[in-house]
């Protein structure tokens, strides 16, 4: 038998005239680095926000801390101008309290004069007192023409006999007309009045209230 003859590759049928470092790479691109990348980036991003916000939660302490030593600061003038405001309010009231004291109309001296002056010749003085009260029904609203002032005479009349209760009944009548206050007298009392028969003497008291 013959044997077979071995076959020649098959050439191409046209030169290769490419040259290939010449050509594009044309390789499938990889996207793997890619996602990595992405990923590095979100990090940093939110890396960074993360700081921020660190840095505005210390810039916020340190504002509300300046607010406070802000506050304590103002407490303390706050404290201050309380305790003035009480020791204005007591000195207000203690000038109002000399106001209503001088702005009596009689003062004690103008209502004395007069009242020594036409004193009796069987009454004897002795001792005058003075002092103011409120005359007025709402003691919450407290004015000026609520206050009076009150003259307190203590004397005496010799004799023990009925005669001297009724002369100082009429004295006490004769205070409340006296000139130059009559208009101005609210009430004229006779609060003691009692007969000392040892010293044969009738002692009184006697209440006047002036408005003012």
């Amino acid at each position: 038998m013959q044997k077979e003859s071995k076959k020649e590759p098959i050439r191409n049928w046209h030169p290769n005239l490419r040259l290939a470092d010449s050509l594009p790479d044309i390789k499938v691109v990889r996207t793997g680095f890619m996602v990595n990348l992405v990923a590095v980036i979100i990090l940093v991003l939110l890396v960074g926000l993360n700081v921020q916000r660190e840095l505005a939660i210390l810039s916020t302490s340190s504002e509300l801390g300046k607010l406070e030593q802000h506050i304590q600061g103002l407490k303390s003038q706050n404290d201050k101008s309380l305790r003035l405001s009480g020791q204005f309010k007591r000195n207000a009231k203690l000038l109002e309290d000399l106001s209503l004291f001088y702005g009596i109309s009689y003062p004690p001296l103008e209502f004395l004069v007069p009242v020594v002056q036409n004193r009796p010749e069987d009454i004897t003085f002795l001792g005058f007192q003075y002092s103011i009260r409120h005359i007025g029904t709402d003691k919450k609203k407290v004015k000026h023409e609520d206050f009076a002032g009150v003259f307190t005479i203590t004397g005496f009349l010799k004799g023990s006999s009925p005669q001297e209760i009724a002369a100082v009944s009429a004295y006490r009548d004769a205070l409340q007309n006296m000139e130059p206050f009559k208009d101005k007298v609210f009430k004229a009392t006779v609060t003691k009045s009692f007969s000392n028969k040892a010293a044969n003497i009738h002692e009184f008291q006697i209440e006047v209230i002036v408005k003012s």
